[in-house]
């Protein structure tokens, strides 16, 4: 025999269940703090390549008449 509907009120008193958060290995959390290796690369290239250029632009003031 089918149960009864609940009523509206009865569903809405009701809590519902929150889904549990997905637990991360350690390694994982501590991985994705850390800058990977491709981004470490680029700001050594971009700062090494601004200090070259600023050598160059200091180097041709100084030898400006």
């Amino acid at each position: 025999m089918p149960t009864p509907a609940k009523s509206r009120q009865d569903t809405l008193s009701q809590p519902t269940p929150s889904p549990a958060k997905p637990t991360l290995a350690v390694s994982e959390r501590t991985a994705a703090r850390q800058p990977n290796r491709a981004l470490r690369g680029t700001l050594l290239w971009a700062l090494l390549y601004n200090l070259i250029g600023l050598t160059v632009v200091a180097l041709l003031w100084q030898a400006m008449p």
